[in-house]
This record gives C-alpha cells, sequence and structure tokens, in this order.
C-alpha cells in the first residue's frame, strides 16, 4: 500500500477593496487519507493597520479553526513558506 503525505496548496488569494483592504486566501488540504479539505483565511485590517488574521473551515464563516490548534499552526506554518507571514 502506497501512503501520500498531506500538504496544502494555495489556490486563490484576492484583496478587498472595501473598508478595510482585507485579504483572503483559499487555501486546500489535500490530507494522507486521500480526503481534500478547503480552508478560508481572511486578514482584517483596522484602522490603524493592524492584521487580525481569521481561518475559517469549509469556507464558511460559521466554522472557525483556532490559529492555535494543530492544523492552524499547519496552515500559518505553510503560508509563512508561502512568503505570507502572519505577525500578532
Amino acid at each position: 500500500m502506497i501512503t501520500r503525505e498531506a500538504k496544502f496548496t494555495l489556490t486563490d488569494k484576492w484583496t478587498s477593496s472595501e473598508a478595510h483592504y482585507n485579504t483572503d486566501y483559499r487555501i486546500l488540504l489535500e490530507d494522507a487519507d486521500g480526503v481534500d479539505v478547503k480552508y478560508l483565511v481572511t486578514d482584517y485590517r483596522d484602522e490603524d493597520g493592524n492584521v487580525d488574521r481569521v481561518i475559517f473551515k469549509d469556507n464558511e464563516e460559521t466554522t472557525h479553526v483556532d490559529i492555535d490548534s494543530y492544523i492552524g499552526k499547519k496552515i500559518l506554518t505553510f503560508m509563512k513558506k508561502e512568503g505570507y507571514e502572519y505577525k500578532r
């Protein structure tokens, strides 16, 4: 039996021109079991330029992923490697 490694892919990135210029990233996780899970990572910027990054599962704004959880840290590590580092 051949096992495959889980991998992340940045599938899309865009910046909103609305109010505070939010940036959204769509991330696809292809896990080792062959299941694909989509995540939406959003950077919210306030008037002072402070950024708050939020992760949602399956592109639904109701299923929040804690950025300090195992998967949250994996997503942030992937994004850092891709050049989209987040500093709290």
